[in-house]
This record gives structure tokens, sequence and C-alpha cells, in this order.
């Protein structure tokens, strides 16, 4: 049986404690996440979800409770080696992180992060080599300023950079942000291969069509607490609490609801098209149940 890779125990988290700026964006938070999978992390904008994986990446430190990552626990109190293992662990992919590209060619950006490690400059770059041929990223760009690449190239660097340090859990926040549907495809197609040689991933993401196409779990946030975690089936088919939390079905599910609210006979919401196919095939040949 596969460990947890997170648990999170009545975590809360102030910005500017102590002042007129005090800001609770996390209050008593309690969550499992567990290895291999993939958690999807929702909500409406304010809601909290940034300022979660920034503590699970040890970038914050919790006003109160715990999280444990593998064997490393941190608490307001930790030192900050426990933060800094804690964060060898994790892999944090920023919205828009081909702004944090800096350095003078690509294969030097992308060893960074290893070389941060204490990683040999030979080992660097054998894995910044791996994470850049991962990522279809051309091998005569290696040594090309990462400036002067396209938009979809930079971010291909940045991804790899955080790939080239070989986290166990790896989040990424919006990854699709700003791209073309051929990139956004290619980029979901990696984080499923990922997915499927054993990391476990965390996307921050409002595309709900990712959420049904991909994650094994959902949590949704709602005013820094946690509104829901179970599966996209059981989110997508409570109507009322998608409205509560403020979040809309994908089109998929909207679609086959419709459908069902005409009187055709669905059982089970499809998750995404080639599902939504499946059923209306099944139901025109007048087939019952789902997966049959």
């Amino acid at each position: 049986m596969v460990e947890p890779a997170i648990k999170i125990e009545d975590l809360s988290y102030i910005y500017s404690p102590e002042t007129a700026f005090a800001y609770q964006a996390l209050s008593n938070i309690n969550l499992t996440i567990q290895g291999e999978t993939i958690t999807a992390v929702i909500g409406h904008t304010g809601s909290g979800k940034s300022t979660l994986m920034q503590l699970v990446d040890g970038l914050l430190i919790p006003t109160n409770g715990s999280i444990t990552v593998g064997k490393v626990k941190v608490t307001p109190n930790s030192s900050k080696e426990d933060f800094a293992q804690l964060r060898n662990h994790v892999g944090f992919v920023f919205q828009f992180p081909e702004s944090q590209l800096f350095a003078d060619s690509v294969i030097q950006d992308v060893m960074f992060g290893p070389l941060n490690l204490g990683m040999s400059e030979n080992a660097a770059r054998r894995n910044a080599k791996e994470a850049l041929e991962r990522l279809s990223f051309p091998t005569n760009l290696y040594e090309r300023s990462p400036f002067e690449l396209s938009g979809g190239q930079m971010r291909r660097v940045a991804i790899a950079g955080v790939l080239a340090m070989d986290p166990k859990i790896l989040i990424l926040d919006e990854p699709t942000a700003g791209l073309d549907p051929n990139g956004r495809k290619e980029l979901m197609q990696l984080v499923q291969q990922l997915h499927e040689e054993g990391k476990t991933i965390i996307l921050i993401t409002h595309q709900m069509e990712q959420v049904a196409e991909y994650a094994d779990q959902v949590v949704a946030l709602s005013h820094g607490q946690v509104a829901f975690n179970g599966s996209p089936h059981e989110l997508f088919d409570d109507q009322s609490r998608l409205q509560k939390i403020g979040l809309v079905a994908p089109q998929t599910v909207r679609f086959a609801q419709k459908l069902q609210e005409q009187g055709v006979h669905i059982t089970k919401l499809p998750m995404n098209v080639d599902e939504l196919a499946e059923e209306i095939i099944k139901v025109k040949k007048g087939m019952t149940g789902y997966g049959k």
C-alpha cells in the first residue's frame, strides 16, 4: 500500500500577524494526500490554494499546525534545516515560471537547482540534460540564452529546472496558463507520464476539464478552509456543492447533465469526451450500466 505523501494537521497561516494588516489565509486545515496520485487543488481566487502549497514546499512557515512529507515534519518551531529538507522532497513550478529564468544559458539554468542540492557538476549536467530531453527540448538550444527563446520554450526550461532536482512531489501552479491548445495538451501528457512513473503530482488549477480528466483526488478550498475533499465524480455530481464553492462543472459534465434533464438515462457522469461518447453510444444501443 502506498504511504501518504503529505499529511497536514490543524494547519493555519496568517499573513503579517500582530499588525494592522493581519490576514488569516488558512484556518485549521486537515488533509492527507496519497502518494503516486494526481491531486487537483481548486477554489476561487483568494481561497488559499497558493498559500497552502507554499507551506507544503517550505516557502512559508506555518502559524499553527504541522506538515509531514515523508519522514520530514515541520511546525512553527522547526529549524531552517527542517524546512530545507522539506524542500528537497517537493518541487514547485510557479505560474508563469519562465519569469524566474536568470542564467546565461539554458543548460546552466536547469543545472542550478541540482547544484544547489549539492550535486557534482557532472551529475547536475546529466540530470539537466535528462530533464530537457523529457520535455523534447531541442539540443541545439542548450547553450542559447533562455531570454532568446519563445514563450513555450521558456516554460519548458523552467519546468526542466524543477524536474532536474528529481523531487518526489511536484506542485504545478496553473501549469498550462498562457499556452496554446497544443502546448496545453503536451504539458498535461507530461504530467500524466510523470504520474505513471510514480511521482505525486499536485495541480493548482482553475481548469475544471483538467480536474475531470487527470485528477484522482480533488481538494477545494473556500475562504481558507477545505470545502471538499474527494473524487472528481463526487464533486461534479453535486451541483449545489459546486455552486456553494463558486465552481462550474466541465463541459462534458454539463452536457451529460443536459441530456439527463431531457430524459436521457445516463447512470454515471462522464469525466472526458471519450467517456461521454461511450455513454451516448451505450444509450443509443439501449444498454444499461456504465463501463460494462
